[in-house]
């Protein structure tokens, strides 16, 4: 497959290209041409792919790509050109999209006819990258695929997972509660510095629930199958002091800055589910930390989801020791690999519910970010570093 990625940013530097060589290797697809609306110069090109510079960024992609035969287009640029780009590039090609899918829930029946088309595969890094071995022990990935066949990928005691695919109802039961949580306090991603105007003022739908909400959400919406559809109660938020100083000093108002961390009270029936989100927490700048998991209580067993390591332990009973652990090979493949894969396989009809799954999250995401949009401006501050229970406990939680 001709690939064309749109967006030269940070996206498409530490997760496309790095997976471009062994899609390439593998004889997958390539990327033959890179769209963006900067200069050349300083972006990385794969060797014989064509550097388009999208002078006015309103500029038709069906016009931009007219004629050199491309198969996929992957959407890797801001997010308010999301849903126009799609509808233009879909003509000429199928499409790959990054997430956030729509900026607003006008959006999301576009979304929902291009994805039922089959031309549109929705890309969610935590759905096809992170948690790929609890969609393989709910069925959601058939055993024809990759994940199976691609030697290496899948660590720990894959054999075991393999023997129990689509056995999670009867590992652990019932399920009776849910709770996930994407939190980073360390490195680029936890720094002030690392927040544009989109992902900062509530005007855009900034905000943590919307920049990683859809990844807290999206295991959770792909059991839907099992728990059924979640309904949102409540939410929560608050605003780091740092982060706020951070943007009061570039002349943002008080009322523009969005919530930093945020958590979610859902429920499917009688199951409660909820979800953290969270940057500037855990410990720090200096001796930051990160924590993303997923737990899952049944009545039978439990499983508990290192999402940041990528592995999952099932656990039998009440027993302390793991029935069995297994992960994603984060070392030897690119970290985007299973993701690009699963989002090509997609569009050739595989994983229609992971894809379903992307974009219920999503619409419950919006959701959210509806109903605080009135403590915008009002919110609780919490110090770079804070711990959760003592957000929680500022809450009133």
């Amino acid at each position: 497959m001709k690939i064309a990625v749109i967006g030269a940013g940070e996206c498409y530097e530490n997760y496309y290209l790095p997976v471009h060589q062994v899609l390439s290797e593998e004889g997958i697809a390539q990327i033959t041409a890179v769209v963006d609306v900067k200069e050349e110069t300083g972006i990385k090109i794969p060797n014989g792919a064509t550097y388009i510079r999208r002078a006015e960024p309103n500029t038709p992609l069906n016009f931009l790509l007219a004629e050199m035969g491309i198969d996929v287009v992957c959407l890797a640029h801001p997010n308010s050109f999301h849903v126009k780009d799609a509808e233009s590039a879909i003509g000429i090609a199928k499409v790959i999209m990054e997430k956030p899918y729509a900026i607003s829930h006008r959006d999301v029946p576009i979304v929902q006819e291009m994805v039922v088309s089959g031309r549109l595969s929705l890309s969610e890094y935590y759905l096809f990258g992170k948690t790929v071995p609890l969609h393989i022990l709910s069925g959601l990935i058939p055993s024809d695929s990759f994940y199976f066949d691609k030697l290496g990928l899948l660590t720990g005691d894959s054999d075991e997972l393999k023997k129990n695919a689509g056995r999670l109802p009867d590992i652990i039961g019932n399920i009776r509660s849910i709770h996930t949580e994407v939190l980073e306090g360390e490195g680029t991603s936890g720094h002030v510095l690392n927040r544009t105007h989109e992902l900062t003022t509530a005007e855009s739908g900034g905000g943590m629930i919307f920049d990683l909400g859809i990844h807290a959400l999206s295991p959770v919406t792909a059991l839907n199958y099992i728990i059924g559809p979640l309904t949102l109660n409540s939410v929560d938020v608050a605003v780091c002091e740092e982060h706020t100083s951070h943007f009061l000093n570039l002349g943002y108002r008080q009322g523009d800055i969005a919530e930093t961390y945020a958590v979610a009270n859902f429920s499917a029936g009688k199951i409660p589910v909820t979800f953290s989100v969270g940057k500037y927490i855990l410990g720090g700048p200096d001796k930051g930390r990160s924590q993303r998991r997923l737990h899952i209580l049944g009545s039978k067993g439990r499983i508990d989801f290192d999402m940041s390591r990528g592995e999952m332990a099932v656990y039998e009973g009440d027993s302390v020791r793991p029935k069995f652990v297994v992960g994603v090979n984060r070392v030897d493949f690119p970290r985007y690999y299973p993701v690009i894969r699963g989002a090509i396989d997609a569009l050739d009809g595989k994983y229609p519910e992971l894809t379903q799954a992307a974009l219920v999250a999503h619409e419950l995401v919006l959701d959210s970010v509806k109903r605080v949009r009135d403590k915008y401006g009002s919110m609780k501050v919490y110090k770079w570093g804070a711990e959760i229970d003592d957000i929680h406990t500022l809450l009133g939680i």
